[in-house]
């Protein structure tokens, strides 16, 4: 990441340029994360691994029962 110092500060926040592909990552993640709380918030009890992974977008490792 390249951090831009001739741009004028903007609320003291630093400004960077990153790949469009990894902000693309990055708002599909916040984006699935914001969903999983909703979720989560809505659920009395706990929620399953299955969830989980369904929201942040992966498929779970599958486990053999003894």
């Amino acid at each position: 990441m390249e951090v831009k110092e001739n741009l004028p500060q903007c609320d003291a926040e630093t400004v960077v340029s990153i790949p469009l592909s990894r902000l693309e990552q990055l708002l599909d993640t916040e984006t699935r994360a914001a969903m999983l709380e909703q979720y989560t918030q809505g659920e009395r009890y706990c929620i399953s691994r299955e969830k989980v992974a369904h929201y942040l977008g992966f498929k779970p490792k599958e486990y053999k029962e003894d």
